[in-house]
């Protein structure tokens, strides 16, 4: 998306999967239990980000956004969880090296 204050990219995905062959689960359960359970894997993720960078007088700094969840089950216990992260970087850091003082 450009434009004359600055560009930017964004981006969405979703990825899914379902086992339904009587897999045993790698969970923290006993193994007896886990056997036992023989419902299916059922695991979807989802997500995106966003990047932008905006020309100002003091510089061009980019901006960050990323997220995803994921939802579904694993046999008997439900799936849910989550990230968000966003950063900002100011344009002229060349280097991360340490300075001598």
């Amino acid at each position: 998306m450009p434009g004359r204050s600055g560009s930017g990219e964004w981006r969405v995905f979703g990825l899914g999967c379902d086992y339904r062959d009587g897999v045993v689960k790698t969970y923290n359960r006993l193994l007896a239990v886990r056997a036992a359970d023989t419902g299916h894997i059922n695991i979807g993720t989802y997500g995106g980000h966003y990047l932008q960078t905006v020309h100002l007088s003091l510089g061009t700094p980019n901006l960050l956004a990323w997220g995803a969840m994921r939802t579904g089950s694993w046999g008997r216990l439900a799936q849910g969880s989550g990230a968000f992260a966003a950063d900002r970087v100011s344009a002229g850091v060349t280097s991360l090296a340490p300075r001598r003082l």
